[in-house]
């Protein structure tokens, strides 16, 4: 029985990944996010309008700028930051939390466990491939 209940939970657990991934393919929308861990580079957020957890990823390896709005940063922001890396993340076991640093080493922004976060989820559709749900900071 148990290996029928994994068999079922799998088959389910990919239904929702690919109706989800086609429903995103062509449309953006905003929904609310709690995270509930933290990584070097981003957060895992739970999605609770669509009962999914998903990565958000603020720093990726083939860009050396931070993916959080401008907006977030404040008066000397420059998220999606055009400075090459003035802009850094620094994870903080202890508190669970991930800390954007400024220029000079200050704080300028914390994401913590069971923060509520708005964001945004659209579908990236690399040619020939089942489209993969992109989730951004707003």
């Amino acid at each position: 029985i148990n290996e029928r209940n994994r068999a079922s939970k799998r088959a389910q657990s990919q239904c929702t990944e690919l109706f989800l991934s086609l429903y995103f393919s062509d449309r953006e929308e905003s929904a609310e996010a709690i995270v509930f861990d933290v990584r070097a580079n981003g957060l895992l957020v739970l999605l609770p309008k669509y009962k999914i957890k998903e990565v958000m990823m603020l720093k990726t390896a083939s860009s050396p700028s931070l993916l959080v709005p401008k907006a977030l940063l404040g008066a000397g922001g420059g998220g999606v930051d055009d400075s090459g890396g003035a802009y850094r993340l620094e994870e903080d076991k202890e508190e669970r939390c991930l800390r954007v640093l400024g220029p000079g080493g200050r704080q300028v922004l914390a994401f913590r466990v069971l923060d509520r976060l708005t964001v945004t989820l659209r579908g990236d559709s690399p040619p020939n491939r089942l489209p993969r749900l992109l989730v951004r900071l707003e």
